[in-house]
């Protein structure tokens, strides 16, 4: 759950400060995702019921990779449970990661999460807890999908989208689902969406793509609560790009494709408009400037055919069974937008996540091998050039949209990244559109 929407974890320690630490001993060092994963754990289990104590009686969780800046509130008991948390953290981790956290994972199934130091044991909820919420998260969840739960909790580096996420696990282990909680407004829509996204997939027709079950949604102290069926994790070596292809193309036709003019149609008003209300924004000038400057470089009479995409296709929200792909992270599914982004999008995450490419570099070879990646979509070599600067512009509209710089993303300064790309990207297509003796064109590998 990864990529532009949800970065991966990395990137220096923090710095140290002054003050006593968490444990008491020498100087805090000071990490958003300690404080996020404190305020989180309050809101879901109300009432003054948080310790951090060792002797403390209730439920306890080690906190990973420390307690200074965790990753994941991993369940002591049962082990099974833990050690089934470890083995599915971090899809989006290189294959070195992964390996550890293998190794990690036997460990916690014959008990050596027990030697963590870092820990959190949340309380039995007394008779008054002082909260006007009945239980908790795991009460509530519990009562709506009518077993008990044992549960996981993520976080994830500071950005405007970012929630809780809950892995759900039986007594014996077995993960069964995943919980998204929208706590923000912004969360919250996202969760939503995302429910009401799967709801409308489950009807669907599909035979390449496989799509969770929704096993929930609903509210539960001013909070939005999705609950899905956990996807099988197994077969996740990388997708024959020709299956990979078939399954984006079955998903975009899913409630059917229409064709319009290049730099007349639906789905470019709705984008003007969202432009128009990022004027006071820091990067939504310079996103207005680029739009108009890309439609200029349009062949005329050039069209574009449209469809539905997932929004978020990454090769860490997916895995595969033979020719089929499984997809999980629904919350950015539209419809209407040019075909083919789902693939461009899958291109440039693998590219500076799993690859760990320099973005601006990323951003370069995508929109230079943008021909064979948008092949399967039957999309020529210019309008490939095009459709990936319209992704470009989408993707930041949604940064400013979301406010990802306010949140302290370390993408959310466009200007830093996506906006130098995307502005060379259209000169190339200025260069080729109105130089008649030119011989440049749009990039591609061979």
């Amino acid at each position: 759950m990864t990529g532009l929407d949800d970065e991966p974890d990395q990137g220096p320690a923090p710095a140290p400060a002054t003050g006593p630490s968490r444990r008491g001993h020498g100087p805090r060092h000071v990490d958003p995702r300690r404080d996020y994963l404190d305020e989180v754990v309050a809101q879901l289990w109300p009432g003054d019921r948080v310790s951090s104590a060792r002797s403390a009686v209730g439920t306890s969780f080690a906190l990973v990779p420390n307690g200074e800046r965790p990753a994941a509130m991993v369940p002591r008991r049962p082990r099974r449970a833990a050690a089934a948390v470890l083995r599915n953290y971090k899809a989006s981790a290189d294959r070195r990661t992964q390996l550890r956290l293998q190794a990690y994972s036997l460990g916690a199934r014959v008990g050596l999460a027990d030697l963590l130091p870092h820990r959190i044991t949340i309380a039995p909820p007394s008779g008054d807890t002082g909260s006007v919420v009945t239980g908790d998260i795991v009460t509530y969840l519990s009562d709506v999908l009518g077993e008990p739960v044992v549960v996981a909790l993520y976080t994830s580096p500071p950005r405007a989208n970012r929630k809780p996420v809950l892995q759900l696990l039986t007594a014996s282990g077995a993960t069964f689902g995943f919980a998204k909680i929208g706590t923000t407004e912004l969360s919250r829509d996202l969760v939503a969406a995302e429910g009401r996204a799967l709801a409308r997939l489950s009807t669907a027709a599909f035979t390449r793509i496989e799509v969770p079950r929704l096993l929930h949604h609903g509210q539960w102290d001013g909070f939005e609560i999705l609950v899905q069926q956990a996807l099988p994790r197994s077969g996740q070596s990388a997708m024959r790009p020709a299956d990979l292809g078939a399954a984006m193309v079955e998903l975009a036709a899913v409630d059917g494709l229409r064709e319009h003019p290049a730099t007349s149609n639906p789905y470019l008003d709705r984008l003007r408009h969202r432009l128009g209300q990022l004027s006071h924004s820091r990067s939504g000038p310079a996103l207005a400037a680029a739009f108009e400057r890309t439609l200029d470089t349009v062949p005329a009479g050039e069209t574009l055919r449209f469809g539905a995409w997932h929004g978020d296709w990454t090769p860490w929200n997916m895995s595969t069974a033979g020719n089929v792909a499984r997809v999980w992270d629904w919350e950015r599914f539209e419809t209407g937008v040019p075909l083919g982004f789902d693939a461009v999008h899958h291109d440039l995450q693998g590219a500076i996540v799993r690859s760990q490419q320099e973005p601006r570099a990323a951003i370069r070879e995508t929109l230079g091998r943008a021909s064979r990646t948008l092949a399967p979509f039957d999309i020529t070599p210019v309008m490939a050039h095009v459709t990936t600067l319209l992704y470009l512009l989408e993707i930041g509209v949604r940064y400013e949209h979301d406010g990802q710089e306010e949140a302290g993303s370390k993408r959310g300064r466009l200007e830093t990244w996506l906006l130098p790309e995307l502005t060379a990207g259209i000169e190339t297509s200025e260069r080729s559109c109105h130089d008649p003796l030119s011989t440049t064109k749009p990039p591609s590998v061979r």
